[in-house]
């Protein structure tokens, strides 16, 4: 078989993929990608609603990025090749940690960002680089850096990494060591007691603080809800423990609460949100409140609604107000 063969025998397989996904109603994540870019394409008006919801776009990992997504952000961030005045754009990404390709992505749409989301016709989008790792020692580093050096053709921009842990002006770097402890044991999670089921955590903090009194002591968890059962049961044994590394600080009450708040004030329609603002402490609406407040609401998009019948000519704002009142909608 040729190589136009294969193709050939490819592009059918392909259509009748997608015929047997229309046969069944039913839509992959690049569908959604196509789809969206043919609405924001083809409706000026839903073009213009997105455009008006941000002033500063934050792309992350944009290496990982396919053509359609970079299309889809094109169309609603530029405007001839060239940010939309009053917009900020930014893209992160680092191209050695490319790794869907397989699903489509290209690390080179990161490498074409500059030209294509110009400061205007003739100034590309200025281009910083974070050259200094933070987390390893200059070996590694440079360990790093040769193995990744072949992965870049010849007329590619190169970014070597250095260590921020190496002083020009001395041979020698610091030297941390430690004892290394792994544990692979299975806890019995029916067990009510936290500190039982995290009993070999707790034994092994003992030991070591026995040993070393005077030194540091960090478990590494491999899921975000176990670092919250093991402070638990290390505090209940008597430790005292500073988390890192998660949102730990986000789920207090207080802070949760203030963060609803400015979800709410930054996306009216955050239905999630909206509702711990009402029925929690914050305004503390009891479930007559809101079957009053729900009442209003659609008493007041009603009005709104006869008042612009033809949407065609509601302003975007118009719109977001219509969401905005109609907020608790059921």
């Amino acid at each position: 078989m040729t190589a136009l063969e294969e193709k050939l025998q490819i592009t059918r397989l392909a259509q009748e993929y997608m015929s047997e996904k229309l046969r069944l109603n039913m839509m992959e994540f690049s569908d959604h990608v196509v789809n969206a870019c043919r609405i924001v394409t083809t409706d000026e008006q839903t073009r213009h609603i997105e455009q008006s919801k941000w002033d500063v776009v934050l792309l992350d990992e944009y290496q990982d990025t396919s053509d359609s997504q970079c299309a889809l952000l094109e169309i609603l961030f530029t405007r001839d090749g060239n940010v939309i005045p009053d917009l900020t754009v930014m893209a992160v990404g680092d191209p050695r940690q490319a790794i869907y390709g397989w699903r489509g992505a290209s690390s080179g749409n990161l490498e074409d960002f500059p030209n294509r989301f110009r400061l205007d016709s003739v100034t590309p989008a200025k281009t910083f680089s974070l050259g200094t790792s933070f987390r390893n020692k200059s070996t590694i580093v440079h360990v790093a850096n040769e193995i990744a050096d072949p992965l870049f053709r010849k007329d590619q921009p190169q970014y070597p990494i250095s260590s921020a842990y190496t002083d020009p002006d001395k041979d020698d770097e610091p030297n941390y060591t430690g004892t290394l402890s792994i544990s692979l044991s299975r806890d019995c999670v029916d067990v009510p007691d936290i500190a039982d089921r995290h009993g070999e955590l707790v034994r092994w903090m003992t030991s070591i603080t026995h040993l070393h009194p005077e030194a540091s002591r960090a478990v590494l968890c491999r899921k975000r809800q176990d670092v919250h059962e093991c402070s638990r049961a290390l505090r209940k044994a008597g430790f005292d423990v500073q988390e890192f590394g998660n949102a730990s600080f986000l789920d207090g009450a207080y802070v949760s609460d203030l963060c609803a708040v400015l979800f709410m004030a930054s996306d009216p329609r955050a239905d999630e949100y909206a509702m711990r603002v009402l029925i929690g402490r914050v305004c503390q609406l009891g479930t007559q409140d809101i079957t009053s407040l729900n009442t209003l609401a659609r008493e007041k998009t009603r009005k709104l609604k006869e008042r612009f019948p033809n949407t065609t000519q509601i302003e975007p704002h118009a719109i977001n107000a219509v969401g905005t009142i109609g907020l608790i909608e059921t």
